[in-house]
């Protein structure tokens, strides 16, 4: 998976933005703009990797746009007999040690199911009875898939508050037996009152009339979960979902080409990629649209290369490279798509929004999590409860 740069120093230089990474000798960096940082565009897997080298200032005339350090990662390349590598990786919380944080903290290690096959094949472009490229023609090919599940521990998770059934229904008769200060007041019933104040009546019973509540509110309660457990005694903290799980998808692979023309001439053609697509924040359920994001990262690279030697003294290099890394968020699979007409506004409203644009709108209460389909730049409706 892509590494992150901000927590590295090199030579004494931040902040961790100025450095440089490349592959076979090309750039291999994403700058993000958006958090001043960068990092590798792609992230090789250890069995296509031959070597790597970590330079500081200063470089050579072949390095720049960094005053911080350079990592250079070469790839391996095929040769004139066939070689393989497969590896299978399995990891469970049954055979996995608590964080030292964690175990001071109290709190119990992360339930973690990860499974990360992969491998990687290599050797001459051989296809039978129509070319033979030993000695001139070769391939590097390398793959690997990871799914991890984890929840609880440190994996993430949250506990939160949820309208009970009565409160669904405006019955907040319960708080009241705490004290006034759970009191709802009647907006519609201000009056003036002394020193420039006003006053309002409190409703009865600590209950909201049916005609007060919107039915646009009583449809958007309908997409928080029930309560699960008594909560506080005011009822918070009454859904624990400290234990929802954070669902990870990555693969990664590389095809790389060498050609040698001539004993003085080698051509390198190289195309990488990956995609991570990460599900989380879905703690009302993986079909709820009304929260949970999915992030995901995408990087496709390429380059192109050619080595001539003139004479012993003279040899020319030419690299071309080019590479691009997209990181991005967007609402989960329930989200997308969705019709605001299914909350109960208007259909010009829903006819206004692009049909990419179309999931779940943003909902924020002051108690209660805020429904969102999860995406960088979000629209906010404004709602009010009382109408």
């Amino acid at each position: 998976m892509a590494v992150s740069e901000r927590r590295v120093c090199h030579g004494g230089i931040t902040p961790s933005n100025r450095n440089e990474f490349t592959l076979d000798g090309a750039s291999n960096t994403s700058h993000d703009e958006a958090r001043s940082t960068v990092a590798q565009a792609w992230s090789p897997m250890a069995d296509v990797v031959s070597e790597f080298k970590v330079q500081t200032a200063t470089f050579d005339v072949s390095t720049g746009q960094t005053e911080g350090g350079v990592v250079n990662v070469s790839l391996k390349s095929g040769t004139n007999r066939f070689h393989g590598s497969a590896f299978f990786d399995k990891e469970t919380a049954a055979v996995d040690a608590n964080q030292f944080f964690a175990n001071a903290a109290g709190q119990p290690r992360a339930n973690l199911n990860l499974t990360n096959p992969g491998g990687s094949l290599s050797g001459p472009v051989i296809i039978p009875n129509v070319y033979n490229g030993k000695n001139r023609t070769f391939f590097l090919f390398g793959y690997t898939w990871t799914k991890s599940v984890a929840s609880g521990g440190t994996a993430g998770g949250i506990v939160a508050t949820v309208p009970t059934v009565a409160e669904r229904n405006g019955d907040f008769s319960a708080l009241l037996k705490l004290g006034t200060i759970y009191q709802i007041y009647d907006p519609f019933s201000r009056t003036p009152a002394p020193g420039g104040l006003f006053s309002n009546q409190p409703l009865p019973g600590n209950i909201i009339p049916q005609n007060l509540i919107s039915p646009i509110a009583q449809k958007i309660l309908s997409y928080y979960p029930l309560p699960e457990q008594p909560g506080n005694a005011d009822g918070g903290n009454n859904l624990d979902r400290s234990n929802w799980p954070s669902r990870v998808r990555y693969h990664s692979d590389v095809y790389k080409f060498d050609q040698n023309v001539s004993d003085r001439n080698r051509l390198m053609f190289r195309v990488v990629s990956n995609r991570n697509d990460n599900n989380s924040v879905d703690f009302f359920g993986y079909d709820n649209p009304s929260v949970g994001a999915h992030f995901w990262q995408t990087s496709l690279g390429f380059a192109l290369a050619e080595n001539y030697s003139f004479s012993p003294r003279l040899i020319m290099d030419v690299r071309v490279s080019d590479s691009s890394f997209v990181r991005a968020q967007g609402p989960n699979a329930a989200g997308q798509g969705f019709n605001l007409t299914n909350v109960g506004f208007p259909p010009y409203l829903q006819n206004a929004i692009v049909p990419s644009q179309q999931e779940f709108p943003r909902f924020r209460s002051l108690d209660l999590p805020t429904l969102e389909a999860a995406r960088h730049s979000t629209r906010t409706l404004r709602l009010a409860v009382s109408e």
